[in-house]
């Protein structure tokens, strides 16, 4: 025989039970996240590039926890961040944090935007010389101030830019600020010295008074040629000319008087090939234009002087004297 048991002592013993259980079943929540590692790839990107911020949580015993993380950045117009996956895309340069939230633990990290790199190209043209670029590149960050200097070596000149410092002409130096990519040429060109005598002839000259002279020039010569890379020639003639005047016959009771003078002609050269002219002049009185051939070390030429010259009244009296020359490679 046994004694039934009642049914509120059964009741509160199913109500125990269901409570043990519940308590069991507890002890499978995953434990509070205690740290945040983070894997930063690309710390500093350059504008237009990514980079990448990954956040593992971990518990207090340093073991990953499967726990969603979320990413912001504190200043999204330098850079955004998916609040996601932790993709940063790098907008402009400058620095901004980035905060990461794993089950209620934070942390930060700090991306650095540099800017957007842009390159310069430098090419050289025609005869010998260089190009200098400081900084040195040829690559640059975008906003960088890059200075440019030609220098010819002996026995050449730069004759201009091209390219983004095309508006200096022949000014050797060149700043660029490289917002962008650029391209520079730089021409050199062959330089070379002659010299040598002229001699004219001589012309016969009459005044109102019967006063009789003779006239003729001489002087060293100078040409600077400059050899361009189209084939044309350009270049500076000048001559130290002595005028020499000379009485030949004087009429009766009239003295006749005549002294030498000097003066310094000049005059640009272009050509082409061996080719050359220029016409000499002082500005005032004496005119020469010239025309004159190369071969090798050596040029020739000739051209007929026109130069006006005064009596003491200051009567005009107009002359022409053939004139040629031989000068020398120096």
């Amino acid at each position: 025989m046994h004694r039934r048991r009642p049914a509120r002592v059964t009741l509160l013993l199913s109500t125990i039970l269901a409570l043990a259980t519940s308590c069991a079943g507890d002890s499978t929540a995953p434990p509070p996240v205690a740290s945040i590692t983070l894997e930063v790839v690309t710390s500093n990107p350059r504008v237009g590039e990514t980079a990448h911020v990954g956040a593992t949580p971990v518990d207090k015993n340093g073991r990953i926890l499967n726990v969603p993380c979320r990413f912001a950045s504190g200043s999204p117009g330098i850079a955004t961040v998916d609040s996601t996956n932790g993709t940063v895309a790098a907008l402009s340069p400058g620095n901004t944090v980035i905060t990461v939230t794993c089950g209620g633990v934070v942390t930060t990290t700090t991306i650095t935007v540099r800017p957007r790199l842009v390159t310069l190209t430098i090419t050289k043209l025609g005869a010998a010389g260089s190009i200098f670029a400081d900084p040195i590149g040829p690559t640059y960050d975008q906003g960088t101030v890059v200075t440019l200097t030609a220098t010819p070596l002996n026995g050449s000149t730069f004759t201009g830019w091209g390219g983004a410092c095309a508006p200096l002409g022949a000014n050797p130096k060149c700043q660029l600020l490289m917002n962008v990519d650029a391209a520079v040429t730089g021409t050199f060109a062959l330089v070379e010295n002659f010299s040598g005598a002229m001699t004219s002839g001589s012309a016969a000259l009459a005044t109102s008074l019967g006063c009789r002279y003779s006239v003729s020039v001489s002087g060293p010569l100078t040409i600077q040629l400059t050899e361009n890379s189209d084939f044309t020639v350009t270049g500076m003639a000048s001559l130290a000319a002595t005028v020499k005047i000379d009485v030949t016959g004087s009429p009766a009771g009239v003295r006749c008087t005549s002294q030498p003078f000097n003066t310094n002609p000049s005059g640009a050269i272009t050509g082409i090939d061996a080719n050359l002219t220029a016409t000499l002049s002082d500005g005032v009185n004496f005119r020469w234009p010239i025309t004159a051939t190369r071969s090798g070390s050596t040029i020739t030429g000739k051209g007929t002087i026109s130069e006006t010259l005064h009596d003491d009244s200051g009567v005009a009296y107009p002359v022409s004297l053939a004139a040629n020359f031989t000068i020398m490679k120096q």
